[in-house]
């Protein structure tokens, strides 16, 4: 008689273990999970698998956070809009019974295309990046003319206009103290910050 080698063996202590948690997860109730409700607690409801609420439960934690996040940039007199990317699809794959907790990688105040890392601590510890078109719009002062390389900036020069302040290193001007007076260091075309 054959006895079964080792990788056999590591097969089936895994499968034992992912029944055991699968079973012990079934019996969570509402007050233990933030994600998965059994069957037994809520009879009438419809069903959907426990990837399914992750995804539902991460889609809308992550929408309340970039509000969040919105609410705190229009405090400071900015206008903001947001895209979230695709949530990765191997997200079916992993269950979360703590809350998620989230983080920009990037400031959004300086990064239109930024991240969103979304972390869960249990049952096993895991990260998903996701992306995020942040655009944050401010008025700035632009260029009413072309202004040519060299010449001295004047008031009549500047328009006040809403523009998208994270796309570009240079986020503008908004105090016209900080312009008048300079010298172009480059030609300016119009409308151009």
């Amino acid at each position: 008689m054959k006895i079964p080698s080792r990788k056999i063996w590591i097969t089936l202590l895994a499968l034992c273990f992912v029944a055991t948690l699968a079973q012990a997860q079934s019996t969570l109730t509402p007050e233990d999970s933030s994600i998965s409700i059994s069957e037994h607690d809520n009879p009438g409801a419809n069903h959907t698998s426990n990837s399914e609420q992750l995804d539902e439960t991460l889609a809308s934690v992550l929408e309340s956070y970039l509000e969040a996040e919105q609410t705190s940039l229009a405090e400071k007199g900015y206008r903001s809009s947001y895209k979230i990317g695709n949530l990765d699809p191997r997200l079916s794959e992993r269950s979360c019974l703590a809350p998620i907790a989230l983080s920009f990688t990037r400031s959004p105040l300086s990064h239109s295309r930024t991240t969103v890392l979304a972390e869960c601590k249990q049952p096993a510890s895991w990260k998903l990046f996701v992306n995020v078109d942040f655009t944050v719009m401010a008025p700035r002062f632009v260029a009413a003319t072309g202004i040519a390389r060299g010449q001295r900036i004047e008031t009549a020069h500047l328009l006040m206009r809403e523009v998208q302040i994270n796309k570009h290193q240079q986020a503008g001007f908004g105090d016209p103290k900080h312009i008048v007076g300079m010298l172009a260091k480059r030609t300016i075309r119009p409308d151009r910050v």
